[in-house]
This record gives structure tokens, sequence and C-alpha cells, in this order.
């Protein structure tokens, strides 16, 4: 043969016939072996068809022969395809042996072609996906795949963030180029250095991001932690610490740590030089730190940081939700006479079941129906749920048939149902707080490891035993969230300052009484063990602290988390550690300090700028109670920004409807520049005016700006004199001492609402109970639900009389439109849940929570959470 294969490299004359070969046989040969004969100037090459069942790669992996994959391995056969090439040194003759014993399946190429090559490298700036669909253009129907254009993307572009093939040594290496200040270099950190202890069993880097910390530093008063895996192929575990800037999570740092059955307790060690390298290099001072129930995050800021603590809400409601719902699981050892030496009030016999000396001499006895709350009033006022000296207080031992019966109202209390009354968005919260390891969210024998504390790991022997019985979970939940939120700076509808110490005495007091009347003693035992005891309640109760902060979840930190791996990464496939870090270098940090620039209080000064996602679900929320309908009447004090319905605790934006609509309707300009304080007065702003008052006196453009209350003091002497004139006074302390000490006068002032609804204004502030504060709610929930129900009965009236005058085409019709169905399917789901007039035992054991997305799930637990009563006997006519 000669022409194209005359080369004095015989390879490349053996590759290009096999290639002939290849295409007019329809069997693809690859290159197996090479052979020099001694002596000679003869080189053998070897090829084999690519389809040979002895010439199959055995898998890396030995999968176990039971399991199935999605995709198989190609069609192989015994063949004995080869092609065997002699070539001769300088010669242009090649011999050549061809042997293919079947005629089987022709190979089907998926090789990307020469001009996709092409394109890829002509196009390094587009990312696989971009890629992908601009080839998709030209190849419909490609026969190569998405992965291996993924493939050349990789190896083109890894010379960016590849320093070394050990993946350890390649991050070292990047992160000190990165550290170093170079001319053109857009972008930089700064390394810190970690514990160098090889033996420990743990591998880390860090670095910061000094950018960042220079220019919002300043602002940060409260930073958040947390960790996330799946983000790289060599399994190394990511934290990052953001800080909260105009209340969106910035990123400050990240830690990248590898465990190789490392030593417990030294990951710490890691996380604490972290954070000590913000405090010597930095002097990084937040008020506030947030976390998760990672018990080693709690420790590290604990350790590292002079700063109040603070457990997440949702992870916080989350944990309680599910550990409620586990009944097979003793709680810890309950510490009865810890809680005894600080609450003498306390049973030292109510104890959890293992830990009873004597069952049979101890009533054991679980109610198994939700029993009402009673509240009671003396002269108005609400008695302290703490006992004291000399006061009455009845405690209510048993359920009585008064009490369950759905007529039933004192006439000396007043009575509210445990689900009925409460507050709307609170209840959204708790329902949309999905249960990840148990999607269905039925009650579980047992759960996942994160979810116990160290001892309790004891199993209960007894098949009827129940940890918490599912009538009273919705209830126990609602009452941890209202100690969480309840804060000595938010007043109730009795104005009645309550200290921090106060709120705990009858925060203690009332989960205490609701597990004793119902004969709850294992979730006592584990609320005092894990929550309510003086070391964990420094950990997530809100009142341990003066301020307020914007922040009670980790949310931020989770939505960092979905923008990075629903980002950069979602198109990068098990990326190597390196290429992770450069992509927090390269890519989020210089889009994170973008936005945050826009958001800054000097970007396009003069020009209209865009709300942030903060101050756009702000308006949201404030046109939403501008228009809510108000029953009652509630004491709002405009100046502080507070009020006494009890509701305002829960909002994010300590906003309520009697607020909202106690002032002037603000205008546009009020949504961009108002900013949530962390103490009182908690917004600012000249144009809050209270209905009915002169508005702000004309101030220049300079003063104007609404600056971040608590980290900047308020200047401008025309406001100043403004707020002097209205009786606002001057603030005694700097914007960060701590809420006022002293009584604010109270202060009438009319503000528009309905004729026989008056509100008044006042300066009082105590946090209520959030039972009372929905008893006005309550009361017209159930006067409609009265209404209705007699409306119900003339319509079953009705029904009956034309179905028995024989009308067939108003029957027809009704049925057809499916009217009443949804009563119905109500009566259905309470002869399901609820036993009938006379029947023993408890209520069939259901789910307790509305599985996420399931429509007839949620409106069972709609039609059935919380009903007290029997099901009656109707008699059917």
């Amino acid at each position: 043969m000669t022409g194209s294969f005359a080369s004095a490299d015989g390879k490349n004359q053996a590759d290009a016939l096999a290639k002939q070969i290849s295409e007019a046989t329809g069997y693809r040969f690859t290159y197996h072996s090479r052979h020099d004969h001694k002596n000679t100037n003869v080189t053998r090459f070897s090829y084999n068809c690519a389809q040979l069942c002895t010439r199959q790669h055995a898998p890396k992996k030995h999968a176990p022969t039971g399991k199935h994959h999605d995709k198989d391995r190609m069609d192989s056969f015994e063949c004995h395809g080869w092609v065997t090439m002699w070539v001769c040194a300088g010669s242009q003759i090649l011999f050549v042996r061809f042997n293919h014993a079947l005629n089987h399946v022709p190979y089907f190429c998926i090789d990307v072609p020469d001009d996709v090559r092409t394109y890829v490298k002509n196009n390094p700036r587009l990312r696989p996906n971009q890629l992908w669909t601009e080839i998709l253009k030209d190849y419909a129907k490609p026969q190569f795949s998405y992965r291996l254009i993924y493939y050349l993307w990789a190896r083109q572009h890894q010379s960016e963030w590849k320093r070394d093939e050990d993946e350890l040594k390649s991050t070292r290496i990047l992160i000190d180029e990165y550290s170093c200040e170079a001319p053109g270099q857009s972008y930089h950190i700064q390394n810190v250095p970690m514990p160098e202890k090889a033996d420990n069993g743990f591998t880390a880097v860090a670095f910061v991001t000094p950018n960042v910390i220079r220019k919002w530093g300043g602002k940060v008063c409260k930073i958040a932690m947390d960790s996330a895996w799946n983000t790289n192929g060599a399994r190394y575990e990511l934290y990052a610490i953001l800080g909260e800037v105009y209340r969106s999570g910035c990123p400050l740092g990240y830690l990248l740590i590898q465990s190789n059955n490392g030593e417990a307790g030294q990951k710490e060690k890691y996380l604490r030089a972290l954070l000590e390298h913000f405090n010597k290099t930095w002097e990084f001072r937040p008020i506030q730190s947030l976390t998760d129930k990672d018990i080693v995050e709690i420790n590290t800021f604990i350790a590292a940081l002079p700063a109040k603590h603070q457990l997440c809400f949702w992870h916080c409601l989350r944990a309680i939700k599910v550990r409620l719902a586990t009944t097979g699981r003793h709680p810890a050892h309950y510490n009865v006479e810890e809680a005894f030496r600080e609450f003498d009030w306390i049973d030292r016999s109510f104890v959890p079941i293992n830990q009873v000396a004597d069952p049979a001499s101890i009533d054991l006895s679980v109610a198994q129906q939700a029993l009402p709350s009673i509240t009671f009033r003396i002269g108005g006022k609400i008695v302290s749920k703490a006992p004291e000296p000399l006061k009455l207080r009845i405690p209510i031992i048993q359920p009585s048939p008064a009490a369950s019966s759905p007529n039933a109202s004192p006439s000396t209390s007043e009575a509210t149902s445990e689900t009925g009354g409460q507050n709307q968005q609170l209840e959204n919260f708790i329902d949309g707080i999905a249960d990840l390891e148990n999607p269905d969210d039925w009650d579980q024998e047992d759960g996942p490891d994160w979810l116990f504390e160290p001892g309790e790991s004891v199993f209960a022997n007894n098949k009827g035993y129940c940890f918490c019985p599912p009538p009273h979970r919705s209830r126990l939940l609602h009452i941890f969230a209202k100690h969480f939120c309840e804060h000595p700076a938010l007043p109730g509808r009795d104005s009645e300052l309550r200290t921090a110490l106060q709120i705990r005495n009858d925060a203690v007091h009332e989960m205490y009484q609701f597990c004793h009347q119902r004969g709850l003693r294992e979730v006592w035992g584990y609320m005092w063990t894990l929550w309510y005891s003086p070391e964990k309640w420094k950990l997530w109760a809100r009142s341990t602290t003066p301020y307020l902060c914007r922040l009670r979840t980790t949310m931020t930190v989770e939505n960092f988390w979905r923008h990075l791996k629903h980002g950069p990464l979602q198109h990068l496939h098990n990326p190597r550690l390196d290429q992770l870090v450069w992509v927090l270098i390269t890519d989020i940090g210089p889009r994170i300090e973008a936005k945050m620039e826009r958001w800054d209080d000097d970007f396009r000064a003069g020009r209209s700028r865009e709300l942030t996602p903060l101050q756009k679900a702000f308006k949201a929320e404030w046109k939403k109670l501008a228009e809510a309908k108000i029953n009652g009447s509630y004491e709002t004090n405009i100046e502080q920004w507070t009020c006494s319905c009890g509701r305002q605790k829960y909002s994010p934006y300590l906003l309520c409807k009697h607020l909202v609509q106690a002032v002037e309707v603000p205008g546009p300009r009020f949504f961009q520049e108002v900013v949530r304080r962390r103490v009182a007065p908690f917004y600012r702003h000249p144009l809050l005016i209270a209905k009915g008052e002169a508005p702000f006196p004309d101030l220049d453009e300079s003063q104007k700006s609404i600056r971040n209350g608590d980290d900047r003091p308020i200047t401008g002497t025309a406001m100043a004199a403004s707020l002097t004139a209205r009786g606002y006074g001057k603030r005694k302390h700097s914007e960060l001492d701590g809420p006022h000490d002293e009584r604010h006068r109270q202060v009438a002032r009319p503000v528009q609402g309905t004729a026989d609804e008056p509100i008044v204004i006042s300066g009082s502030s105590s946090p209520i109970h959030m039972s009372d504060a929905e008893d006005d709610e309550y009361e017209a929930a159930r006067e409609r639900v009265r209404k209705r129900a007699e409306e119900l009965e003339l319509a079953a009236k009705i029904m009956r009389e034309q179905c028995e005058l024989d009308s067939k085409i108003w029957v027809k019709s009704i049925d057809r439109e499916k009217r009443g169905n949804d009563i119905s399917l109500m009566l259905k789901d309470i002869r399901a849940f609820a036993p009938s007039t006379g029947a023993t035992g408890p209520a069939k054991r259901r789910k307790t929570w509305a599985t996420p997305g399931d429509k007839d799930s949620q409106r069972f637990t709609a039609n059935t959470m919380g009903y007290q009563a029997p099901l009656p006997q109707v008699s059917r006519e």
C-alpha cells in the first residue's frame, strides 16, 4: 500500500489502515499491542474487534450479583476478530492478516464528531449545558451523549484550577495563588492556617473573603454556620460562615474537612481555628450566632465567640415534631432534682415511666384526646400562670365530661380548644416543616440518629407504649413556638412588663402543667432534658438576649447551598476538591459581591433602585395586613412599634395588622429605606405617621436616608427636632445599648377603625400567651361555624323534601354538581378518626401531620385536627 500510508512512523500507517478496515467492514477495531522483532526492522501491530467478548474490560467495582443496573454493557460476541499488521521500517508495504469468524451486529459509533470537538474548543466561556444547547441545533438526534461533551469541556478547563494530580496538594497551591493580590486579579482570598496534626484522622483547608469583610464586615451583627455534603468527589465536608447583610447571607469564609476515622472532638478544633482567625485577624465581634442542632457547631461558637448563640427556629420545631411522632424510644434520663431545685412546685413523682420505682402505686394513664385550655381572669386581668404565694391556682387533673363537650362554655373562664384560634402565619410555618426522613409523616417506632441525644437509646418493651399521643402534638408545638418567640421588648394584651426570668418561669410552668394535666410523663422528661433545663434554654429562647435579631432560621445558609448546587455545581459531575475551591473563589465570590453592591446605600445614587428580596417580602406582608379585618381593641405604640395583640412576636418582620392600619399609607420610598431594627423602636422612618397626626416637616435629600438603625445612629437635625416636638424624645443610649428599661408613658391617640372597635395606642410592652391573644379570633370563627351549621341543617331538610317530592331535574342537578360532597368527606374523615358514642378506647391512631402534596391527607388533617367529642349517633329519617 502506498500513498497516504507512507510515513516514517509505522504506528500511524497501521492506525490509518485499521480505520479503513473498520469503515469497510462495519466492525470497530481498536489498538491492542505492539511487538518489535529482534534483529529485524519489522514491527507487528495488533487490533481487536471492539465487540470481542474476551477483550471487554472488567468492572472496577464488583457489585452484588442480585443488584440490577439501569444501563447494561455493550453486547459482545466470540467472534475472534483480530487484525494483525507487520510494518517494515522505510517500506511502504504492510502485510495484513484479517480474522473475523462471526457475522454479529455491526459496531455503533458514539464518538464526538470532529466539528463538535472544534466547537467546544473554540468556545471556552460556555458552560457544558450551554454547549449542549448549541450543539443540539445542528445535531437534532445526536448519537453521542452530554457526558462526553462535559468530559471534553472539563479536560479543556482543568488547566485553570488543576495544579497537581493530588487534589489536596493542588487545592493548597491554588489557595496560595489567590491569597496573593497579583496585578489583574479581580478577586482574592486569605488562607487560614489549620491545626497540623496528621495523626488525628482529619484533613482540612480553609480561607476567608477579605473583600467582603472589608466592605460589609461592620454591618454584620449576626453570623450563621452550616455544612453541606455532595459538593465534591473527594468527600470533603464543606462548611460556610455567612454574615447577615441586608437580611441576606453574605459568605465570609469556608472550611473543607475530611474525616478518615477521625478522633471524636477533633473536628471542633478546625472550626475554632477558622472562627479565631476572624477574631484575631479581623477583630470580628458579632452579637449573635446561629446554627442548627449540630452539637459540634454549637460548642465551637460558644467557645470561640463571646456572643449569644441561637438555634434555628425551623430546626427546633422540626426536631420536636419528628421526635413526638417517634413512639418507640424512651426519653433520656430526666434530672428531677435539678428541676425541683429551680422550681419547687414540680412534682418529684412525675417522671418518665422507666424512672418510676413502683409503677403499680402511681397513675400512669395518659389522656388520649385533646383537652381545652382554660384562662382565668380576675378584674379583667389574666391570672399569672406561674404559681405565687396567696394566689389561686386551679389545676385541671382529669378531663371532665363538661370540658370535653362541644357545648361547654364556663361562665367564669374563657375556653379555647387546643388547636383552635391559632395565629395563621404560625400554623402555616409549622405545617410547612416537612419530615425529610419520613415523608409520609406516619407514627414511627424509631428515627434517624440526628434526632436523638445521648441517653435516648432505650426502646420500650411494652407494645402499647406511645411516647406522645397524636392529639397533643400540635398543641405542644404551638406552646414551644410561643416560648421561642417571646421577648421582653414585645408587649401583650395585659400591658404587663415581663423580664427574661419571668418569661422563663411562665414558660416552664405552662409546659409542665400541660404535660402534667394530661399524664405526658415521657414528653415532660424529654422537654426538660433537651429544651427547658437552664443549660438548654439559653440556646434557643429569644428572651435570653436584649436583641431581637432579624434572622430566626438558617434559611440564608440553605439558600446559599441551593444556589451553589443548582448553579455553578449543577453541571459539574463530582468535581475535584481544587475545582470546587476554584468555583468558590472565581464564581461565587464575585457574584455575591456584585449582588451586595447593588443593595448598598450609595449604589446608583439619585437613581431608582430595585427592592431587595427582604424588602419585597416585607412589602407583600405589609399590604396583606393592611387589608385584614380588625376584631377587638388593642394597645399600639407607633413610637416603639409594638402592639398588645400578641401576634407581633410570630412575624419575622414584627408586624401586625393593628400597627399597619394605625399609620398612614406610606409611599414607595418607605419600602426602599425602612430597616427592621434589633432593639426598640423596631422601625423608625419619617413616613411612619399615626393616623390623624401631622406629617414630618420637609427634609432635604441627605436627611431622608434612613440608615440601618442599630448599626448607625440616625442623623439629621430636622428629623430629630420633629421627633422631639411630637413627644418621642431623644434616646439616651447608643443604638446598640439595648432596649429601654423605663416604662413609656401612655399616649392616647385616635386611630381609624370600626365604629364599635376602638383602638388605643399606648406604651405598654409585655408578651402574652398565645391562646389569650387569639380569643377574639376564635370567638368570631365559632360564630361563623354555628351559623354555617344552621344553614347546613336547612339545606339537608330541603334535600330530603325534594327527594320525597320526586323532583328529578333538581335532584340530578344537585348530584351532578356534587353539592355537599365536602361535608360528606368531612363526616367520613371524622368517622375514621373518632369512636362513636358509647364506644370505649381512644381514637384510631392516624398520622399527625398532612403529607406534603397529598390532598386527601391534608383534607383528613384539616377535618380531624383538634376534634374532641365522640361521633354522635344520628338517626336517619
